[in-house]
């Protein structure tokens, strides 16, 4: 796969687990100024980016080593907070951006030790 490709077909896996799982999260809100119909959208919408997600997931299995795309996939861990911080305005402590960085550092390792033997 082609480096292009892998990066569209990462940005996908990450962004629709990521922005699903922030609208499961809205759409299963019990105190919201949404309507039950946005939430159910909300639901709706999360659950296609999750199936699209999945499929891009299989797709990175069949053309690249397990050992990197399930590391990469976990980046997810940290766009969730990132987006709960932007979209829904959640506080975030000092201690869970160290950690988002962390993260982001160690699936950075993974991803370059791909060839090495």
């Amino acid at each position: 796969m082609g480096v292009l490709r892998a990066f569209v077909v990462f940005a996908i896996i990450i962004g629709g687990l990521s922005v699903g799982n922030v609208l499961f999260r809205i759409g299963m809100a019990e105190h919201t100024t949404l309507t039950v119909g946005q939430q159910r959208l909300a639901m709706a919408g999360g659950m296609i980016l999750m199936i699209v997600q999945q499929a891009c997931i299989w797709y990175a299995m069949k053309t690249m080593p397990a050992s990197v795309v399930i590391p990469i996939t976990c980046l997810n861990i940290a766009v969730v907070p990132l987006l709960e911080y932007w979209w829904l305005g959640e506080a975030m402590r000092l201690d869970r951006w160290l950690g988002i960085v962390l993260i982001t550092i160690g699936v950075a390792v993974v991803a370059r030790s791909q060839g090495a033997h």
